[in-house]
Formats: C-alpha cells, structure tokens, sequence
C-alpha cells in the first residue's frame, strides 16, 4: 500500500507570537511538526504495519523544514519529499496546488494530513488537494479501516456516527484524538539520517493565491456578575443570563 502523509509545520505551541504592521512576526520563532499532522502519520505507520507499504511524507515549506521531515522519518515514515516555498508566506490554496501537482507524479493508494494546521487553522489544504486530483475525502474521521482493497471510514458528527465505505484512492484528515502518536526511537533517529529526501522546487501558479490582508488577536471582553439571593432567585437570574448569550 502507498500512504502519502501531508506534513505541516507550525510555530511551537509554547512560543509567545506577536503580531506587528498587520503581520505574525516569525523572526526566531522555533517550528514543531503540526500535532494534528502527528497523529495522521501514526495512523498512516498503523496502516503500513497491519497492510504493508511504505510511508511517504511530503511537506511544503523553507529548506529548514527538513528538520521536521527527518524527525518524521525516525518515527516510521519511509521516505520524504520537501517542497521548496514559503509556507509562512503562501496562501492554503498555493500550498494545495504545489502538493496536488506533485502527488499527480507519484503512486498512492490513501493520503492522509491533519484535520488543520494549529496556527493557521484554515482547513483548506486537504480538501483542495482532494479536489486537484479528482479522489474524494473525508474530514475529521472517527476510524479508519482498509478491507480487500475498500476503506470503511467513521465520521463523528455529534449527534451521531455515520459510516462511509468506497474503494480507493481517498484522502482523510485526522483530528485531535485520533490516536496517540509515537515518539521516536535512538534506532530510528540514526536510520532516518540514511532515508531518501528529495528537495523540489514546484512551480507555484500565484493567479489562484488569495492575499490575507492582516491578522489581529481576537478581542476578548470579560464581565464579572454576581449573583445574589438565595438558590430560586440565583438559578432564575442565571437562566436569564444564559438565555441572553444564545
């Protein structure tokens, strides 16, 4: 089985961000593989021990992003490939179209990315790249399972579980739960050092690129009430309260 996993990288979740002139200011700012995009590389090792295969990484990013590639490789993927652009610069849709244009020239039965990155959060990278190569998806799975060549995929809507099954190829995005992500062994720490990583410039097509205009921290207004009386009166003005938030 060929399993493609879409790898991210992000800001380190315990790193201060700021942002200065409308722009996230990414000045020595420590990077981690995005931990949404962990748990789609576990399930993807998942699938190669039970079903066999091999495990390819892709990530597009600056040539420094081939640190997070490698760690990827010493946790159980088989080969990477990065991508050479600006992540921190590009548009979700310019990422989508430089990974769909390269997966078009390689073999894959399933691929696999986070449900979204954890600083950007769009949500858009996987569904596109679904879309570029005509193979359905699914987001944010409950479970995934290969049977005989077909994948039975559950979807956790809320109110219910629904249950999908097609053949292959599909793409699915993992959210946060899914698994429990491995850490990496000193054995597979030295053999990543020797696994296959291509470096490929992609030619970007910028006409389909949207411009952010600026970011800003959301506003946060906070209000103490205190509530008096005794426990009627308390739940009475607590429901109101309550029934003017909805």
């Amino acid at each position: 089985m060929n399993i493609i996993v879409l790898l991210s990288r992000t800001f380190d979740s315990e790193q201060q961000i700021t942002v200065q002139d409308n722009k996230v200011q990414i000045v020595d700012v420590n990077y981690m593989i995005n931990p949404l995009d962990e748990r789609a590389l576990e399930e993807a090792i998942r699938l190669k021990e039970k079903h066999g295969g091999t495990v390819l990484v892709v990530t597009a990013g600056e040539e420094n992003a081939e640190k997070q590639l490698r760690l990827a490789l010493a946790i159980g993927a088989d080969k990477g490939v990065l991508l050479l652009l600006d992540d921190a610069k590009e548009e979700p849709v310019v990422i989508a179209n430089a990974l769909s244009s390269y997966l078009q020239t390689v073999p894959f039965d399933i691929i696999l990315a986070g449900a979204f990155a954890m600083d950007g959060g769009s949500g858009q990278v996987g569904p596109r790249v679904a879309a570029a190569l005509n193979i359905p998806y699914i987001t944010n799975i409950a479970k995934l399972t290969i049977e005989n060549g077909k994948a039975i995929v559950e979807k956790d809507t809320g109110e219910e579980v629904a249950t999908y099954g097609g053949p292959l190829p599909l793409l699915v995005t993992v959210p946060q739960g899914l698994n429990e992500p491995r850490l990496p062994a000193l054995a597979g720490i030295m053999k990543a050092k020797r696994k296959p990583l291509d470096k490929i410039t992609p030619q970007l097509n910028n006409s389909l690129s949207i411009t952010t205009e600026q970011y800003q921290f959301p506003i946060v207004e906070r209000q103490n009430v205190f509530i008096q009386g005794d426990s009627e009166k308390q739940a009475g003005q607590l429901s109101e309260i309550i029934k003017k938030m909805r």
